[in-house]
């Protein structure tokens, strides 16, 4: 089973097993979680529960956490086991009010606000643009999605190709974490242009 059920943008949830041998019902378990490799000093956070399972809250954007797990016996001693580790979501890139800079037959580029440098948890590691005609699945099932990314948080625009001629498009961004997993922003939609009729010259 995966160890992180649920990863957002400053929370996270995570489980594990009773252990081997098992311990027994109503054992009370630590999950901690640091930014910082559990260094001496450092500011951990912590949450405690007799589940096998645990969320942690009031995390940093775009950081990534090392997580363990204590179980605690009567006198609260812990029994540590390393989990693993991952990354919270980037903050969502800001759409703006000119998102379509050029829509054509077979391709269409977007623009968004671009995202600042730093602070670490204010950034991202870059963006990735998806396109698809049947809005991600909510209009009808299925339906190809078309994706392009970058990790220049500066140039916020992606141009889509291959995509096909008079018909409408949903298109999102997402901005990436250490992880690659995008946390998007819905940009709305438009429709390619019709192919050119070309016909024969008339001359007078």
């Amino acid at each position: 089973a995966p160890i992180f059920t649920s990863v957002l943008l400053s929370s996270m949830t995570a489980q594990w097993d009773a252990g081997s041998p098992v311990n027994p019902a109503g054992t009370r378990y630590r999950l901690q979680g640091s930014s910082t490799a559990f260094s001496p000093g450092t500011l951990l956070v912590s949450s405690t529960t007799s589940n096998l399972f645990a969320a942690l809250s009031g995390l940093l954007p775009n950081t990534t956490y090392e997580l363990r797990v204590s179980a605690l016996n009567y006198n609260n001693v812990p029994s540590l086991t390393a989990l693993s580790s991952t990354s919270t979501l980037a903050a969502a890139p800001t759409a703006l009010g000119e998102t379509f800079l050029g829509v054509f037959e077979t391709s269409a580029t977007i623009a968004w606000a671009a995202m600042p440098e730093a602070p670490q948890s204010a950034s991202a590691q870059g963006y990735r643009l998806q396109a698809s005609s049947t809005n991600f699945g909510a209009a009808t099932p299925g339906g190809l999605v078309y994706s392009s990314a970058t990790t220049a948080l500066a140039a916020s625009t992606l141009t889509l190709t291959g995509l096909d001629r008079n018909t409408t498009y949903y298109f999102r961004v997402g901005s990436l974490n250490w992880n690659s997993a995008a946390n998007f922003t819905v940009l709305g939609a438009t429709a390619t242009k019709t192919q050119l009729v070309t016909g024969p010259q008339v001359y007078g």
